[in-house]
C-alpha cells in the first residue's frame, strides 16, 4: 500500500519578481474578458464551448468574494480538457471561453468535481461518477489549484497517488484552507488532506478498506463543523446498490471499525437514480436515495437516513420516506436551511406518461413539514433526470431551477420555482431563457457584495446549463437573477474615485497604496480578489483623469 502515502505535486518554475510593484503580480495568466450579466432571456452569458453527447456535468461553485465559477469537460472523448471560467459580480469573464488546466484525453471523464477556497480561488479537478468504472491512472486526473486571475499556484497540480488505476470521487475545502480529496482504488478509499500550498498535512491518507472491489462510486465528502468528513459512497449488488457510509477525523484517522451500511436490507437503492448527501448541522450526514426496484411500474419512494457521528440512526432503520404518496420517486437533491436547520427535498414524481417536481420539508426529527406528500412545484418532462433541475436556498425559499431537454416551440427551456418556508409557491416562476434545448442546469447563491458599502445584497441566484439548438454543438452558458425577478442585475465594478471626488487622481493612488495587500472586501480592491495589488493598480491607472 505503499504507493498510496505518496502524495506529489508538479511544481513550476519559480519565476524571478523584480521591483516592487511586479511583487504583487505572481502569475497573472489571463487578463480579463469584457463582458456583463445579459438583461435578455435569449442571450445568456456564454462560458464556453462543449459537447452535448448527454453526459457533460459541470461544476459550479462560488468565492467568498461573490465570484461564480465553472468547471466542465469540453469534449467527451479524444483532445478533450477540463476548462474553467470566473464570471466576476459584474459578468466579466475570465477568458471567453474559459481555461484548461490540463488536458483529460480519454473516454471515462464525465464530470468535474470543484471547492472554494477562503483567498477566491478554487481547487478542481476531472472525477469519473459511473459505479462501476475502476478509472485510469490518477497522473491523469491531477488536483489543480486556480487562482482569480487565472494563474495556477499547484503548477500542473497535485497527484494524490501513483497508483496505476484509480478514480478521484469529491473535493471539498476546509475553512482553514485546506482540502480533502477523496478516491478509490480497487477494493479501497482513500481521503487526504492538503495545505494551502498544496502538500499533505497526514503522513499518509486515511484508507478504508471494502470487500467489494472496484465497481464503487464515491456520492460525496461531507465536511462537517468540526473538521471531520464522512464519505459516502455506493456499490452494485444483485439490481440494486448499497450507500455506505465511513467517517474520518479532522487528523486522518478512520472512526469507525467497519463501514456503516445506510440502505439495511434489501431492495437497496435504485440503480437507476443516484443518492445525495449533505452536512445535518449536527455533526453528522443526511443521506437521500429511491428506494430499488427492478420492475418498470413498481412504486418506489426515496428515503432518508441521518447518521450522527457515533454512527448510530436517527431513524427507522430502513430510512425515513420524504413523501407517503404511492408513486415512483426519483433523482433526489437536497440542501439545508441554516436558519431553522431543516432539510429541503427534490425530486421528479410520477411514472412514465406524466411527472412532476415535488418538494418537501423536514425537521432533524425527520418530520414532513409540508403534508405528507410534500407540495408540488411544476409539471416536468417525462425524459428529464437529476441532471435538468437543481435547487438551492434564495434567503429563506427554496429556489428551484429546472431546465427541459424536450420543451415544445415557445415554451421557455430554463425557469426558476420559488416555495416558501411554509410550502407555498411563490408567484410565477422565473424566466430565464428562451425556447432554445437546455440540458443540465445547476443553481447557487450569488449574492455578491454591493457597491459602495459592500455589504451582501439580499438575494441572488446564478444559474448555468447547456445550451444547444441541434446536434452535439454546444455553451455553456449562465443568467444572474436578483430577488425581485430582474436579469442581469450584478453589482457594478467597484469605482477607481476612491475618495469620491468625482475624478481618479493622486489622491485615490495614496489610498489604494495605503490598502496595499490582503484587503478583502475593501474598496481598494478592484478586481475583487480579495487583496490590493498590482492588477489594481493597472485598473487605477487605466482610469486615471
Amino acid at each position: 500500500m505503499a504507493q498510496f502515502n505518496t502524495v506529489h505535486r508538479r511544481r513550476p518554475r519559480v519565476l524571478h519578481r523584480v521591483a516592487l510593484l511586479v511583487a504583487g503580480l505572481s502569475q497573472v495568466a489571463v487578463p480579463a474578458a469584457s463582458a456583463e450579466w445579459p438583461t435578455e432571456p435569449s442571450s445568456p452569458l456564454v462560458l464556453g464551448y462543449t459537447q452535448n453527447l448527454g453526459q457533460a456535468k459541470h461544476s459550479t461553485v462560488v468565492t467568498p468574494d461573490g465570484a461564480v465559477w465553472v468547471s466542465w469537460i469540453d469534449k467527451q472523448c479524444l483532445e478533450s480538457s477540463l476548462r474553467v471560467q470566473r464570471i466576476d459580480l459584474d459578468g466579466t469573464l475570465l477568458d471567453p471561453s474559459g481555461i484548461a488546466p490540463f488536458s483529460a484525453s480519454d473516454c471515462v471523464v464525465r464530470a468535474t468535481r470543484a471547492t472554494t477556497c477562503p483567498d477566491n480561488s478554487i481547487v478542481v479537478s476531472a472525477v469519473d461518477d459511473a459505479v462501476n468504472s475502476s478509472g485510469g491512472p490518477l497522473a491523469n486526473r491531477p488536483i489543480i489549484r486556480v487562482a482569480s486571475d487565472g494563474s495556477t499556484p499547484w503548477g500542473a497540480g497535485v497527484v494524490v497517488s501513483e497508483t496505476a488505476s484509480g478514480v478521484i470521487g469529491a473535493i471539498e475545502s476546509l475553512p482553514d484552507g485546506d482540502v480533502l480529496v477523496g478516491w478509490h482504488s480497487g477494493s479501497t478509499l482513500f481521503v487526504t488532506r492538503l495545505d494551502p500550498s498544496g502538500d499533505p498535512v497526514w503522513p499518509a491518507p486515511a484508507t478504508i478498506v471494502t470487500q467489494t472491489g472496484t465497481s464503487k462510486r464515491i456520492v460525496n465528502l461531507v465536511v462537517t463543523v468540526s473538521g471531520d468528513s464522512f464519505v459516502v459512497w455506493d456499490e452494485p449488488v444483485t439490481y440494486t446498490r448499497t450507500i455506505r457510509v465511513a467517517r474520518v477525523t479532522s487528523d486522518g484517522a478512520v472512526a469507525w471499525a467497519q463501514p456503516i451500511v445506510v440502505t439495511g436490507p434489501q431492495p437497496g437503492s435504485s440503480r437507476h437514480t443516484n443518492p445525495t448527501a449533505i452536512a445535518d448541522g449536527l455533526g453528522g450526514v443526511l443521506v437521500a436515495w429511491t428506494q430499488g426496484a427492478e420492475s418498470a411500474q413498481t412504486i418506489v419512494p426515496i428515503r432518508v437516513q441521518r447518521i450522527a457521528p457515533d454512527g448510530a440512526f436517527a431513524f427507522e432503520p430502513e430510512g425515513r420516506p420524504v413523501s407517503l404518496d404511492q408513486t415512483r420517486q426519483f433523482d433526489v437533491v437536497a440542501v439545508r436551511d441554516p436558519g431553522d436547520g431543516a432539510y429541503l427535498l427534490a425530486w421528479r414524481d410520477g411514472g412514465f406518461a406524466t411527472q412532476e417536481l415535488r418538494a418537501q420539508r423536514l425537521d432533524a426529527s425527520g418530520t414532513r413539514l409540508w403534508g405528507d406528500n410534500g407540495v408540488g412545484v411544476t409539471d416536468i418532462s417525462p425524459t428529464t433526470s437529476a441532471k435538468w433541475f437543481d435547487g438551492t436556498l434564495i434567503d429563506d425559499h427554496l429556489a428551484l431551477a429546472v431546465s427541459d431537454p424536450t420543451n415544445p416551440p415557445l415554451v421557455p427551456a430554463v425557469m426558476v420555482h420559488r416555495v416558501d418556508p411554509t410550502g407555498t409557491i411563490v408567484g410565477d416562476p422565473w424566466i430565464l431563457s428562451d425556447a432554445v434545448p437546455a440540458h443540465g442546469v445547476s443553481v447557487t447563491p450569488n449574492p455578491g457584495p454591493v457597491a459602495g458599502d459592500g455589504a451582501p445584497s439580499e438575494g441572488a441566484l446564478a444559474v448555468v446549463w447547456t445550451r444547444s439548438a441541434a446536434g452535439v454543438d454546444a455553451n455553456v452558458v449562465a443568467q444572474r437573477i436578483d430577488a425581485d425577478g430582474t436579469l442581469g442585475a450584478g453589482a457594478p465594478a467597484p469605482s477607481a474615485d476612491l475618495d469620491g471626488d468625482g475624478a481618479v487622481n493622486g489622491a485615490d493612488l495614496g489610498i489604494l497604496l495605503g490598502a496595499w495587500g490582503r484587503c478583502g472586501g475593501c474598496a481598494a480592491d478592484l478586481d475583487g480578489d480579495g487583496a490590493v495589488n498590482g492588477a489594481d493598480l493597472g485598473i487605477l491607472l487605466a482610469a486615471w483623469e
